[in-house]
């Protein structure tokens, strides 16, 4: 599903124009798609940051999922934290932009992990409780520049 430019400037996608996999563009008004990132898998998730600087995507490698933080305008990878391996299915930012829960599923950990994104990000996932209205989510806070 494409996300909006504030102001109607253009949009991000996903597409597979000129390739063999789904890759993240920008398209402008009245121009082709530009590639920001284009992994060697289908990217198959994108979320747009609710102040439009970061783009959070889900990468299929293997039949696991891999989420992943690009910067939005130059679709460089801001950070690949670790998380349970598992298929995930839908990603969302909280209103402050400060962290994304996702839906993660055939994973062998228990429901409701958590793992900080960004430095340390490599540590084992903690085992936590499940959040009330959103079962089997996982939470990564994310460090703004």
């Amino acid at each position: 599903m494409p996300r909006g430019k504030a102001g109607g400037g253009g949009f991000w996608l996903l597409t597979d124009r000129g390739r063999d996999f789904l890759g993240v563009a920008f398209q402008e008004p009245g121009a082709a798609p530009r590639f920001l990132y284009a992994p060697p898998h289908d990217v198959e998730v994108l979320q747009l940051s609710p102040d439009e600087s970061l783009l959070a995507v889900v990468v299929n490698e293997g039949g696991y999922s891999r989420l992943r933080f690009l910067d939005a305008a130059s679709g460089a990878v801001r950070a690949a934290p670790w998380h349970p391996r598992g298929v995930i299915t839908k990603v969302s930012w909280a209103p402050d932009g400060s962290h994304v829960a996702f839906d993660r599923r055939a994973s062998p950990f228990p429901p409701g992990c958590t793992t900080p994104a960004g430095p340390g990000g490599e540590r084992a996932a903690v085992p936590g409780r499940r959040p009330a209205r959103a079962a089997a989510m996982g939470k990564h806070h994310l460090p703004h520049p």
